[in-house]
């Protein structure tokens, strides 16, 4: 079997699953318990592996494109995570 794709729809497909796989992560950032060593631990990592994907986020679309989808998801879940504590 042959398929042929597009490279734009390869790109496109690229960056909505680096978008959603950092929305994801945002997700399970406040799904730790703060008084556990071990989740603290795992938060870190998971705050320096949002960090890397911010990097990767800047990278693949455009500046302004990056900033905004940045901000708007963090305002989300991190503020979001904040109303439940």
């Amino acid at each position: 079997m042959n398929i042929d794709i597009e490279w734009d729809t390869v790109e496109a497909i690229g960056i909505e699953f680096v978008k959603e796989s950092y929305v994801a992560l945002l997700e399970t950032l406040h799904g730790y318990a703060a008084d556990n060593a071990d989740h603290q631990k795992e938060f870190m990592k998971d705050v320096t592996r949002t960090e890397c994907f911010e990097t990767v986020l800047k990278y693949i679309l455009s500046e302004g494109e990056s900033h905004a989808f940045i901000a708007e998801q963090r305002q989300k879940h991190l503020h979001q995570t904040d109303l439940f504590r």
